[in-house]
């Protein structure tokens, strides 16, 4: 806000010429007055510069409250008139942004519409609650779906497994009659991973990195070296084989292909390590297009890795193909049909061939040039 809009309220009245207490308050009236004038004039100029000082003046205006509510302001409830903490669109409008239940009238805690917004902000509104809300088992379900913890001060669904799930769901913690119930763990667990380091069953756990692969890192230390937990959450997110501790999974044949076929990226030492092993280096094709430079002769020649290659990749990963492969008509046929381009790579003999030529030029026409 520009210095000539702001207000000072703690003007220091003793060089003023009069000492009579109507003359200084007459002052001080019309100096609020002019700046309340300059507010008006600029209150646009206000909302866009400044965050949080919210003149005094403004609150008796109930629209510009309505926008400060809005605009995020920080508002004192003290300097709100009673008449203002009445007003049931006010205090709506206010809770959808920020707590009220501590200023608005008592009045709204029979107004669902006004509790539902404010249970998410302040959970000591159920402590409040009339028996028409706490006693409506839809209504409580909308609260806790606004705000799980409030389940706490409703212990007369305690043992309601739906209404748990909700909480859980909605940021509360486990209602005590569910502690062991493995549903309500892995829920709990999605939104607080770090509490998995409590978790002492394997059986648990193993569900758990099932449907939450991430919480695996935050398992106890035996849990996260258990080679049965740890497939079932690689099977899903490979990446976390690079956030356990131990090398012994990554020389792991069975989990690092779990782990390429979801996209994991292996390293170069990796490579070296597999080079020959076919069936990875097919899995992990996508991710690790640079191991390519690394096969073994043996794959250079492996028409089913080829092939797979080119629908990955798009390309073949060298520029000319074994003298068997490119004389094989029926292979040729298959990789032209999944990229016509390889018709370039036809064997001098079966370039003659009428039906690999007529396959190329319907894909492609500009291969004429290749076609003898």
């Amino acid at each position: 806000m520009s210095e000539n809009v702001v207000l000072q309220l703690d003007e220091d009245w003793s060089g003023m010429k009069s000492n009579c207490l109507l003359d200084k308050l007459q002052a001080r009236f019309l100096l609020q007055a002019k700046s309340m004038k300059k507010y008006l004039e600029h209150i646009d100029e206000f909302f866009a510069s400044e965050s949080n000082k919210f003149p005094i003046e403004f609150y008796d205006d109930r629209q510009v409250l309505m926008r400060a509510f809005e605009e995020g302001h920080t508002i004192f409830p003290e300097f709100l008139n009673d008449s203002l903490k009445k007003d049931r669109e006010l205090v709506l409008h206010a809770a959808k942004v920020g707590p009220v239940f501590d200023w608005a009238s008592s009045e709204f805690l029979k107004d669902f519409e006004i509790v539902l917004e404010m249970v998410k902000y302040d959970t000591k509104v159920a402590d409040h609650l009339p028996a028409s809300i706490i006693k409506d088992r839809e209504k409580v379900k909308m609260l806790v779906q606004a705000n799980g913890e409030i389940l706490d001060s409703l212990s007369m669904f305690d043992s309601d497994r739906e209404i748990g799930l909700l909480s859980v769901r909605s940021g509360g913690s486990i209602p005590l009659a569910f502690l062991r119930d493995k549903e309500f763990v892995k829920e709990y667990l999605l939104r607080h991973p770090r509490e998995a380091r409590d978790v002492k069953d394997k059986d648990l756990a193993i569900e758990i990195v099932k449907a939450f692969p991430h919480v695996l890192p935050y398992l106890p230390t035996n849990l996260q070296r258990d080679r049965d937990v740890v497939y079932e959450a690689i099977k899903i997110n490979g990446s976390l084989l690079n956030q356990i501790s131990t090398d012994k999974f990554k020389q792991d044949r069975e989990l690092l292909l779990a782990a390429c076929k979801t996209g994991y990226s292996i390293d170069s030492q990796m490579v070296k390590q597999f080079y020959n092993d076919r069936e990875i280096l097919i899995a992990s094709l996508e991710s690790n297009p640079y191991f390519i430079n690394c096969l073994s002769k043996e794959l250079q020649g492996d028409k089913e890795f080829l092939k797979k290659s080119l629908v990955t990749l798009g390309t073949l990963p060298f520029n000319n193909l074994p003298d068997n492969l490119c004389n094989d008509k029926d292979f040729m046929r298959e990789l032209i049909n999944l990229n016509p381009i390889t018709y370039e790579l036809l064997s001098e003999e079966l370039r003659s061939d009428r039906e690999l030529a007529v396959l190329a030029l319907k894909k492609r026409g500009e291969l004429l040039e290749f076609v003898k």
